[in-house]
């Protein structure tokens, strides 16, 4: 089966607001076919100009087509910059807000102190519990994917983002992560 990767862009008339995403289809002529779209984005944002001015106030537009989905994916990072992302009109969400989301979803309510004693108790020794229930065909595909990208970070916007190692970095940036914050 061969899937088509859409770099995609779904501005609301009403307010001028955009959000930008990546849509797998096996499609060729995504939006183009005249049949209804299906997906327009995703995120508290973009649901809320829904609920606010209806479907029929939305425009979407492809503004790249590939067939990797790691093509469009390194399209969308150097659209979504943190200055993208602090624009009021943009209603992507910022990578940490979201991770903080699932991480509120994922926690629920706190573990008393004999929960996670047991918790402890469980894992102790054993540093790589979470790795070792993961497939051998997992564990060599993320291993391969670390081979073929470098982290290049910007001191001055505070931006990280991930390159093949055969690409060009990005001007005033730098090899590696950002420093962790202490």
């Amino acid at each position: 089966m061969i899937f088509y990767y859409y770099l995609f862009k779904t501005t609301c008339r009403a307010d001028g607001s955009a959000f930008f995403g990546i849509h797998r289809t096996t499609n060729p002529r995504w939006i183009e076919d005249g049949a209804p779209i299906e997906y327009v984005g995703t995120g508290e944002k973009l649901r809320a100009r829904v609920a606010h001015y209806g479907m029929q106030s939305l425009d979407v537009e492809v503004l790249q087509v590939a067939a990797s989905y790691d093509e469009v994916k390194r399209h969308l990072d150097r659209i979504l910059t943190p200055a993208t992302l602090a624009d009021p009109l943009c209603l992507n969400m910022p990578r940490t807000e979201i991770n903080q989301r699932i991480s509120e979803g994922l926690t629920g309510k706190s573990k008393s102190p004999e929960h996670k004693e047991q918790i402890a108790v469980a894992l102790a020794g054993n540093l790589n519990a979470l790795a070792q229930v993961m497939p051998e065909t997992a564990k060599k595909a993320i291993s391969e994917s670390k081979k073929k990208i470098k982290w290049w970070h910007n001191t001055v916007t505070q931006e990280e983002v991930q390159l093949e190692i055969d690409e060009e970095p990005l001007t005033g940036f730098a090899l590696g992560r950002l420093p962790k914050a202490k």
